[in-house]
């Protein structure tokens, strides 16, 4: 019995070590992937948008010196305006989906706005954030991962839920923050999804979770087909809380467990 204990205590000391590296390799990934992205987008806004501009303005020159007698070469460099504009326009949307200079700028609150409403509202579907701190500033790191969820939120939303409304709050509490997304679309089977995920390639919430468990935090998804979907996410706001010190917080994050 001595030598299965400590067998068994050897193994479990062992995967505990193995869970701590996968842990850590999962967050140096995806904080390799937001400094990537900062990168491309920076790259992007001072090369590649800035040519655009300047391609835009010569032919803007061009258009003033021509004769008013060429109408056909008037027309195509009307045409070529339009383009240059166009793909100045959809650049732009790719720079600040790689990173909104308004969560760096002014906070979780107005991106979580900015985003929703651009996305959600454009595809026709009516959008309510609630009220918030517009001046809460969070780590940047914890900005930053909230503000990814809401867009995969977001983009399961439109491609899945068929929703009309969708209602978005940020509820901060004395040690944590919890990000709630409802929507009243078609909704879907939480265990049976999530146990397909993998198989299906439909990583998003795997993402979610993922995201949310580097930080201690914790992922509730509440849907029922034909009724809508309702996303939680809790977030500790030090990591500590998240280790059941505090007894106000909600069962799962003082748990540090993930429930979907």
């Amino acid at each position: 019995i001595h030598r299965l204990v400590t067998t068994v205590d050897s193994m479990l000391t062992r995967l505990e070590k193995r869970t701590s590296l996968l842990k850590a390799i999962s967050e140096r990934a995806i904080r390799a992937q937001e400094e990537e992205r900062v990168r491309i987008a920076r790259s992007l806004h001072d090369d590649t948008a800035q040519t655009i501009s300047m391609l835009i303005i010569h032919l803007e020159r061009i258009e003033k010196v021509i004769q008013k007698d060429n109408p056909d070469l008037l027309r195509q460099l009307n045409e070529s305006h339009q383009v240059a504009t166009l793909l100045l326009e959809n650049l732009r949307k790719v720079i600040w989906n790689l990173r909104p200079s308004i969560l760096d700028d002014l906070g979780l609150v107005p991106a979580i706005r900015w985003y929703a409403r651009t996305h959600l509202e454009e595809s026709g579907v009516q959008v309510e954030v609630g009220r918030g701190n517009e001046a809460m500033r969070l780590a940047p790191h914890l900005e930053t991962m909230l503000f990814r969820i809401l867009q995969e939120a977001v983009s399961n939303i439109l491609r899945h839920a068929n929703a009309s409304k969708v209602f978005i709050t940020l509820q901060p509490a004395e040690n944590y923050i919890m990000l709630k997304v409802k929507d009243n679309g078609r909704g879907f089977d939480v265990e049976k999804t999530t146990g397909e995920a993998v198989t299906r390639k439909q990583l998003g919430l795997l993402g979610m979770q993922e995201r949310v468990a580097l930080v201690n935090g914790a992922v509730k998804v509440e849907s029922t087909p034909g009724e809508g979907t309702t996303l939680r996410v809790y977030v500790p706001l030090h990591i500590e809380d998240a280790m059941g010190i505090d007894d106000t917080l909600p069962m799962e994050l003082r748990e540090g467990t993930i429930q979907a």
